[in-house]
């Protein structure tokens, strides 16, 4: 009996200890963080999640799909963002505006602090 005991406050602490965990915003990062930094001069229009957020280990993981108008016409970019500790980073898979010298952001090189602090 105190071994199921033990399991059940065990089983307990780690339902809880799960559900303490604050869930990254992917939307909020990408529309506020990484698109301003890729493509300052365009505007954002819609943010899709084509992979859900799931953890792995202890990054929180998401692909994204966003969509924006160019100056001549819309275009759209897939993304990866990963977050971990208040730290996130970002690889773009692919952009059908690709401009590179505005592939020089930050958030591409590597772990970066999100928010940025005022």
């Amino acid at each position: 009996m105190k071994k199921i005991h033990a399991l059940v406050l065990m089983l307990a602490g780690l339902v809880l200890a799960a559900g303490c965990a604050t869930p990254f915003d992917f939307q909020g990062f990408t529309r506020d963080g990484l698109f301003p930094c890729l493509h300052p001069d365009t505007q954002l229009t819609e943010t899709v999640f084509v992979k859900a957020p799931y953890q792995e280990n202890d990054t929180q993981r998401a692909r994204l799909k966003l969509y924006y108008k160019g100056w001549l016409k819309n275009h759209s970019m897939t993304v990866d963002v990963s977050q971990r500790a208040g730290l996130v980073k970002a690889e773009v898979l692919d952009d059908t505006a690709v401009l590179p010298s505005l592939r020089k952001c930050r958030y591409l090189v590597g772990w970066q602090p999100w928010p940025q602090s005022e």
